[in-house]
């Protein structure tokens, strides 16, 4: 077996998301993932990844993305496809899984990760509480497909990847449309008094491993939608996330990645855990576009 660990800021949603994202490529990859957090030094929080094969999984991760295509998906005969942003749709074939309807158009079509024979896909985005039962958790606004983001953003990481094995999610780069994944980088113009995509002077970073593994992290997983108390309706401001670590405080004792699964909806578990209140702020008009301004931690044990 072969255990690797990378530091993760607990109270970055994001990096907590994209740490789950990390053990689900492992799964793909290697057929088995364990995994845990370790915060027993304050200062050095880590996430703990590993699996059966002699392969370090965290760098077998980071050469997957290096090297993947991109794709978007679409259902046999759907008129649907994200050929207007310059990625190719794949026709799946009669009978195949689709996450949601095809009449929820080419934006929210599902995007396909491909390196050999080994893919992995994402579809957070397309779900919702009303037809699958559970939040999509998507952050960006507008026409802009999913596909094109992702494309996007793995392409800025290209030949930075592996250089950052030990740090991935503190590759940064310059990126326009984001999958608001990762709370750095974002603002709320009412709270800094003016639109930042409106200067052309000003350059924002993006942290694209970050976008691309929480992508990943979020298809099995999903932070906790808060219901508002008075209003009695979910409030699409707030949410909570936990994180788990193993029982003895042992990193190479590690988790299935059920369990850490679960965490994600800071549901209580039988292990050391943590959970935190997310704060997100609307990104322009209200009702549209959302971005993550704040993290706090609820509770340890």
């Amino acid at each position: 077996m072969s255990t690797a660990s990378i530091p993760v800021d607990l109270l970055n949603p994001g990096q907590v998301f994209a740490c789950i994202g990390l053990a689900e490529l492992a799964l793909v990859l290697h057929g088995d993932a364990k995994a845990a957090f370790d915060w027993s030094n304050r200062g050095d929080v880590r996430f703990y990844l590993g699996t059966s094969s002699s392969e370090n999984p965290i760098e077998a991760a980071l050469a997957f993305l290096d090297a993947a295509d991109v794709m978007s998906l679409a259902p046999e005969g759907s008129s649907n496809n994200t050929s207007q942003w310059k990625v190719d749709t794949e026709s799946l074939p009669l009978g195949s899984p689709f996450p949601h309807g095809d009449k929820m158009g080419s934006p929210q079509l599902p995007v396909r990760l491909s390196c050999g024979s080994k893919h992995i896909e994402l579809s957070h985005w397309s779900d919702t509480l009303a037809i699958a039962g559970r939040d999509g958790v998507k952050f960006w606004a507008g026409n802009v497909s999913a596909a094109s983001i992702v494309s996007a953003t793995l392409e800025s990481a290209r030949g930075k990847i592996q250089k950052k094995h030990l740090d991935p999610f503190n590759i940064a780069t310059l990126l326009g449309s984001s999958l608001r994944l990762d709370k750095r980088g974002s603002s709320v113009p009412l709270d800094v008094g003016f639109a930042l995509n409106e200067h052309d002077d000003i350059e924002v970073r993006s942290f694209p491993l970050v976008e691309i593994f929480a992508a990943i992290g979020l298809k099995h997983a999903r932070p906790q939608r808060q219901v508002g108390i008075l209003e009695q309706r979910d409030n699409r401001l707030e949410y909570r996330y936990g994180v788990i670590a193993s029982l003895d405080g042992n990193p190479n004792t590690l988790l299935p990645l059920s369990l850490l699964r679960a965490a994600i909806g800071a549901v209580p578990l039988p292990f050391s855990q943590r959970t935190f209140f997310l704060q997100l702020g609307w990104a322009g008009k209200e009702g549209q576009g959302r971005v993550i301004t704040s993290a706090v931690e609820e509770s340890s044990k």
